[in-house]
């Protein structure tokens, strides 16, 4: 059966859209690619209107050169600018000179789409806004940028917000002042002083205000900053000074400032002690006091109460007399001064319209005592002397400890433990060299009872060959000194000689280089230290302990008079054929 779409059905399609009419596909196509084509259209005309100014924004003062740029990334046909204080809009190319005098065209050039323009000087009226035109394909985009023209604030103001009533400030009463500094553009910075020394704590926080100018255009700039400080009697004379700094100083200072008047009363002190003063003599006693206005003073010795500029008995107080800063110096004068004398208190009243303070003072005939603490440079000294002295303990222990410098020459000189034969060992050393035709002393130090004991092979039948004293020059060494090196000789090289216990092994050894040289120095060595039989071996991978040698704690093998016994040893075995050994 064939299926046929009922008019409900074919109505729906219609309304979803499954089913349109011809010409409406045809239109919804229509207006879909002109669609297309507009954002195609605008993504151009945005790639035209980009556009790169440089600078974007710029401070200037009066008479500087500067230049301005728009760049892109087409070819310009034209370039237009216009430039607040210009009589005139200024057409400009890299081909032909600017009709505007103190105009001129900036850039590499119309082709490679830089408009620009250089000013040859800057005036106030440049202030505003600059608008660059370039033309590129029959369209016109336009840059912009921000002029601004520096213009010198007038002369700060300082007001004193908390005035006092009497015309003066008294110590620890606080301080408020604020700074002006008005029609600046762009707006000024404030800085705050008492005399040269930076204040930096009581700041508000700058305010700006802008205010317009004289044209009614332009806009200037007014700073404000306010101070609140709390005064001491050390502010006393000093100036309280507002400092403004601005792009267009050009270095002048600009500032304003006030003097401070701070009054106190007489500052309190710790006990004075007065020293070297000389019995029988006059004394001066001197006190320096500290007041604004000026004190008046008076002095009592045991109850009697001199005032200033009058006498009593030996006692006589003069006027103060002024230093500077607030200082005064009070002078009481004493008359055949007695030992008594130095043992009474003295008080010192002084007194202004803030106020009166007292002072407690004592004499004494000693010397001035010698400050308790140290000075820099005795801290550093002290310091410098420590560190040195570490650094030659550190060298000492060092030196010892590696048998350096003179620790060195003192080890390979004087006989140790390590270097002393035992009694069995000379007796057996000088038996066998005996037999052997000369006297070469043992070069062994092991002290042990079971150790192996070095020597030269015995060969009686070339024992006349064999030298019958020590070669000229080497005298016979002591039992003290038997196998220490001799300073003028070198160790064996290569081959070293060392016993092996017999029974150590039963033949010569396979390593090649190695050879087991059995002689009848055995039976000698039996005869002699007990009965221990050894054999010699010759080897070239042996070490120093293998020689019976003693094994040093330091690098040092061989001590001075060693080298030369087993030099001799090794001459001794070279004349009778026996092994052959490598001086070096």
């Amino acid at each position: 059966m064939r299926y046929t779409p009922t008019a409900a059905a074919s109505s729906s399609k219609m309304e979803t859209g499954l089913l349109q009419p011809a010409w409406r596909r045809s239109h919804l196509s229509s207006r879909l690619l002109a669609a297309i084509l507009a954002l195609v259209v605008l993504q151009g005309t945005l790639t035209y209107a980009q556009i790169d100014v440089d600078p974007k924004q710029v401070t200037l003062t009066e008479g500087e050169k500067t230049s301005l740029l728009c760049r892109s990334g087409n070819k310009i046909n034209y370039c237009r600018f216009i430039v607040p204080g210009a009589s005139q809009v200024l057409v400009l190319s890299e081909t032909w000179p600017s009709k505007t005098p103190g105009y001129s065209y900036f850039g590499q050039g119309l082709a490679a789409g830089q408009c620009g323009v250089t000013i040859d000087r800057v005036i106030p009226q440049n202030h505003g806004q600059a608008k660059c035109f370039l033309g590129i394909e029959g369209d016109e985009i336009e840059g912009q940028i921000e002029l601004t023209v520096a213009l010198p604030p007038h002369r700060p103001e300082l007001e004193v917000i908390s005035k006092p009533p009497r015309n003066f400030f008294e110590a620890d009463e606080t301080l408020q002042a604020r700074c002006i500094s008005r029609d600046g553009r762009p707006a000024a910075n404030i800085s705050w002083f008492l005399n040269d020394e930076p204040i930096l704590e009581g700041l508000g926080v700058p305010e700006t205000a802008e205010t317009t100018a004289a044209d009614g255009t332009s806009k200037l700039f007014t700073s404000v900053q306010e101070i609140k400080r709390r005064l001491q009697p050390s502010d006393d004379g000093k100036f309280l000074v507002c400092r403004t700094s601005h792009i267009a100083d050009r270095g002048q200072e600009n500032m304003v400032k006030q003097q401070l008047l701070v009054k106190y009363l007489p500052l309190p002190q710790q006990e004075i002690t007065v020293y070297g003063v000389t019995l029988t003599r006059t004394a001066l006693i001197n006190v320096t006091i500290q007041a604004n206005p000026r004190p008046r003073v008076e002095w009592t010795v045991s109850g009697v109460v001199i005032p200033q500029g009058t006498q009593n008995g030996r006692y006589e107080a003069y006027e103060p007399a002024e230093l500077g800063n607030g200082e005064y110096n009070v002078v009481l004068s004493i008359d055949s001064l007695t030992l008594e004398d130095t043992t009474k208190d003295y008080m010192l009243r002084a007194s202004n319209e803030l106020g009166q303070q007292e002072y407690i003072v004592r004499i004494s005939s000693s010397n001035t005592p010698a400050s308790s603490g140290l000075d820099i440079g005795a801290i550093i000294g002290i310091v410098v002397a420590v560190a040195v002295l570490l650094i030659i303990v550190v060298l000492i222990v060092f030196a010892r400890a590696t048998g350096r410098w003179c620790f060195g020459a003192h080890s390979s000189k004087s006989p140790t433990s390590e270097t002393i034969e035992s009694p069995v060992q000379q007796e057996a050393s000088t038996a066998l060299l005996s037999n052997a035709g000369t006297a070469v002393p043992d070069a062994t130090t092991e002290v042990a009872d079971s150790g192996p004991v070095l020597t030269t092979a015995h060969d009686s039948s070339n024992a006349a060959t064999q030298p019958q004293s020590l070669p000229a020059g080497h005298a016979q060494p002591s039992p003290l000194t038997r196998g220490v090196y001799d300073s003028t000789t070198v160790p064996v090289n290569d081959q070293f000689i060392h016993y092996v216990p017999r029974g150590v092994g039963s033949g010569p050894p396979s390593t090649t280089g190695s050879s087991f040289l059995e002689t009848d120095l055995d039976s000698e060595l039996n005869s002699s230290i007990g009965g221990n039989n050894n054999h010699i071996v010759a080897s070239s991978e042996r070490k120093p302990v293998d020689l019976g040698l003693p094994i040093y704690k330091d690098p040092r093998w061989f001590r001075a008079q060693q080298k030369d016994i087993l030099q001799k040893q090794a001459q001794l075995r070279t004349n009778r054929g026996s092994i052959s050994t490598d001086i070096y």
